[in-house]
């Protein structure tokens, strides 16, 4: 990458510019970064908020200033298709189209100025179209006499041409069908001894048998070859020979008439497999060739669930334009949505996730796809931070109104990465205008809120800014004026109980005043008539308490003559005894729960309910007006 190369951040809701990083270590995202402003690093994903550019191109200015840079670009269409033609972009006529599209030009508009600038192009001799029909600017060598002091005219080792940064299509635009092509080799002189030809073709066997250990080399050297070449391999081949003959062409890095004819599923996945195990030590070209092969197995659509594994090594290696590999994403996606329940076991997840997290999240991209596979297949991984790295909180919402919603509302979701993305917002939240977007999200991403979180902000916000700080300020009288509300309800509800148990209370008083009279009244008539009956019933209770002990005398004396056995003389004397009002409490070596009102206990002093076995029973006497216990039951505690 070269050292003019930076990372532009955006703004984000309530920040004022945007910040400029240079870029230390890069190749593949992420990339480490030393801001300016600050001299701190980073390591950044490219994604809607960190955006590569070529410092002073075009593209770095628009996206400094997308207003300003964007009128100028309406202004001169034409000339800003050149002046990114000047910046490096190689791209074709369509790519050049698109990335007009992509500084917010319409397709109509954008059509007629690459009409212009191809006249304009035409004059111009230091702008050349290569084999792949797309532009590149070779700017004029000074003369001799005009080079630097310390260099030579004709110097040893000719440079590396620096990568081309290609604007990345926003959301919704549609993406150049081109993958990123390096710098051109030249195209070989007539009579070079490296210029392939016809008589030193290999055999179509031969070719095969490679392609079978390094499809990606193989179709390194057929990129090499002419159109008319490769079209002689697949002449007068039977049907079944020419599917296996055909996937020589997928991986071959250029427009090609006979690359699309393949139907096999097997050849496909056998090629897939192969370029999988070949891209841990592939070079350069190997991996543009990687690329084509995503975007021709992409247009079959032959692969099945047991390529997943080597499609996600693929995407992860290959060197492809952002449609590309979007589109190879899709393919991965609607791989998993066909996997089985019993499957699963079998899905390599951490490829998988390794391969998609380097793509933008945005509402209907691939990546979004995957995430929505693996939450119905796995519902328990997708909260893993690794499916959402990269993605900023305005990216996950965007994806949560555009299809993720059912993902984004599960519980595990929004704890682990919903909670630190807002939460992550709330402390930056710097402006009113920042503040409003927190507070404007969508339900599931707003109960995430810290309501305290949320105070705190509204009152340092309000330190700065007078609106907001009137906002405190109604909101805290609102507050007292609720507490007070809440205090005062609460206060006539505790004096409606008080009222309604004073008046509770006063009916019982008149209640009980009125049986004392009637008591003091029944008193009064049974004094009076007890005086004469107290006496002669005392004499009577004696003569019956008498009479029933020698009934049951007589009773027991008459059934133990009889031999009669103790359960019978139990229920006879039991049945004596209820005659006159009274009743066992417990039976004889019965189990009860402890009732210190019916049982005394011979030692220790048992728990009320806890177990205790009856040794003798005691009795209640049970009259008209009351019962009385006439002897409790002995027990002793299990």
């Amino acid at each position: 990458m070269r050292r003019t190369d930076v990372v532009i951040c955006l703004p984000q809701v309530g920040q004022e510019r945007p910040r400029i990083g240079v870029v230390l270590v890069g190749g593949r995202s992420p990339l480490r970064v030393r801001w300016e402003d600050d001299g701190s690093e980073q390591d950044v994903v490219l994604d809607n908020q960190y955006k590569l550019a070529a410092r002073h191109s075009l593209r770095y200015e628009w996206l400094l200033d997308p207003v300003a840079v964007g009128e100028r670009i309406r202004a001169d269409l034409a000339g800003a298709i050149i002046r990114s033609i000047e910046d490096g972009q190689v791209l074709d006529s369509r790519g050049h189209q698109d990335l007009l599209h992509v500084y917010g030009i319409n397709l109509e508009n954008a059509t007629s100025a690459w009409k212009e600038a191809t006249k304009r192009i035409a004059k111009r001799s230091d702008i050349r179209i290569n084999r792949k029909k797309q532009y590149i600017w070779e700017p004029p060598a000074p003369p001799v006499g005009q080079l630097s002091p310390g260099t030579s005219a004709t110097p040893e080792v000719e440079p590396e041409p620096a990568p081309i940064v290609q604007p990345e299509p926003e959301s919704g635009t549609p993406a150049n069908d081109q993958p990123p092509i390096e710098a051109d080799a030249p195209e070989p002189e007539e009579g070079d001894p490296k210029s392939p030809g016809v008589d030193d073709m290999p055999q179509l066997a031969d070719l095969i048998r490679q392609a079978a250990q390094a499809p990606l080399r193989t179709a390194v050297g057929l990129g090499r070859r002419s159109d008319s070449e490769l079209s002689n391999l697949l002449i007068d081949l039977p049907d079944g020979q020419h599917a296996r003959a055909a996937a020589l062409l997928l991986p071959v890095p250029r427009d090609l008439p006979d690359a699309g004819r393949l139907g096999s599923a097997e050849v496909a996945e056998t090629m897939l497999h192969a370029a999988a195990d070949e891209l841990h030590a592939a070079d350069a070209e190997e991996r543009v060739a990687a690329g084509w092969l995503l975007r021709r197995l992409a247009e079959a659509a032959v692969l099945t669930p047991a390529s997943i594994a080597s499609l996600a090594r693929v995407i992860r290696a290959a060197d492809a334009g952002p449609a590309d590999i979007d589109a190879a994403v899709r393919v991965l996606a609607e791989l998993l949505a066909l996997t089985r329940p019993a499957e699963t076991a079998t899905v390599p997840l951490d490829v998988v996730v390794d391969a998609v997290s380097a793509m933008p999240l945005r509402p209907g991209s691939g990546r979004a796809a995957v995430i929505v596979a693996v939450a119905r297949l796995w519902p328990d991984q997708v909260a893993d931070t690794a499916w959402w790295r990269g993605a900023s909180l305005t990216d996950v919402v965007d994806c949560a109104e555009g299809g993720l919603g059912g993902v984004t509302s599960l519980e595990s979701v929004g704890e682990r990465v919903i909670r630190p993305l807002v939460n992550a917002a709330l402390v930056k939240a710097a402006s009113r205008r920042a503040l409003s977007h927190l507070l404007g999200l969508p339900a599931e991403f707003a109960r995430q809120l810290p309501a305290g979180a949320v105070a705190g902000v509204f009152r340092r916000i309000g330190r700065e800014d007078p609106t907001v700080a009137g906002w405190v300020a109604e909101l805290s009288d609102t507050e007292r004026a609720d507490a007070l509300r809440r205090d005062a309800a609460e206060a006539q509800k505790a004096s409606a109980a008080a009222t309604a148990r004073a008046e509770a209370a006063s009916q019982e008083a008149a209640g009980l005043l009125d049986r004392s009279e009637r008591l003091e009244e029944m008193l009064r008539r049974d004094h009076d008539e007890a005086v004469g009956l107290r006496s002669a019933q005392e004499r009577q209770i004696r003569i019956d308490v008498v009479r029933s002990l020698a009934e049951l005398a007589a009773e027991v004396e008459e059934l133990a003559a009889d031999s009669t056995g103790p359960d019978v003389l139990i229920d006879r004397v039991r049945a004596m005894v209820a005659a006159h009002g009274l009743e066992p409490i417990g039976a004889a070596g019965a189990d009860a729960a402890f009732d210190p009102a019916a049982h005394k206990p011979i030692a220790g002093r048992p728990a009320p309910g806890s177990q205790v076995t009856v040794l003798r029973p005691g009795y209640r006497w049970r009259t008209l007006d009351d019962v009385l216990v006439i002897g409790k039951a002995l027990v002793v505690k299990q």
